[in-house]
């Protein structure tokens, strides 16, 4: 076997890290799994929270590591694809797009505030009769003023409808909000949910309210915000182009 001559040095050491990027940057890695993140997901919201791979806890399946260790995988796939794409543009003196860069940092954006979200949501559940009160952790104290269970013409159930008001230091902050099945209230941090009622033998309407903090909500919106900007960009452009 002859001798490895010097210029075949950096071909030898440069494969595995070009197979590497190319790896990292694979359409087919990136649709695969964007295809198991997305087909998982409908089956753990399926299953009970500790059955197969469904971790027990409020968050199950998306606070296991089926889910994140694929979410980082795509995070990091999609920001390789990025960086790669962004120095080709800056590169180009003419007929730059920036649209789908930014399209690709607020999918970046989104899975940080999703795996945020996962990561530090808390929540929280309360039963209140009409005129009861409970203390939030801000301070605040939350009253059910009222409670409503309408239903359609023909008898099926219709809404449940919390109505409630926040007071805090001797003020109100929120009065006589709507609290529907369908229409949370967000409050110093914290979403609340009609979660459901309850019938006491008296006749007393008992109603459930669940309470969220989520302390990735504003990256998701950022990341929202700048997925809408990246499409519409995009689409602005591609318009242009072939006018």
């Amino acid at each position: 076997m002859g001798d490895v001559g010097p210029a075949a040095w950096p071909r030898v050491i440069e494969s595995p890290v070009k197979r590497l990027v190319a790896l990292i940057t694979s359409t087919r890695l990136a649709i695969a799994i964007l295809a198991y993140i997305a087909l998982a997901s409908i089956v753990a919201t399926l299953v009970p929270p500790g059955w197969m791979f469904a971790a027990p806890g409020p968050s199950g399946f998306f606070a296991s590591p089926a889910f994140i260790i694929p979410v980082f995988i795509f995070f990091a796939n999609l920001s390789a694809c990025t960086a790669q794409r962004l120095v080709r543009q800056i590169r180009m003196k003419h007929g730059r797009r920036f649209g789908p860069d930014i399209l690709h940092v607020g999918l970046m954006v989104l899975v940080l505030g999703s795996l945020w979200s996962v990561a530090t949501r808390q929540e929280g559940s309360v039963m209140l009769t009409i005129g009861a009160r409970t203390k939030l952790p801000d301070g605040s104290v939350l009253q059910l003023d009222d409670f409503r269970f309408e239903r359609y013409p023909d008898g099926r159930p219709r809404d449940w409808i919390s109505v409630v008001s926040i007071e805090k230091d001797g003020v109100v902050r929120v009065e006589h909000h709507d609290i529907r099945v369908n229409a949370p209230l967000r409050y110093a941090g914290l979403t609340f949910y009609q979660a459901g009622y309850q019938t006491q033998p008296d006749g007393t309407m008992i109603t459930g309210i669940r309470a969220s903090a989520d302390k990735g909500y504003p990256l998701v919106v950022v990341a929202l915000v700048l997925i809408s900007l990246g499409t519409s960009m995009t689409f602005i452009q591609k318009l242009r182009k072939e006018a």
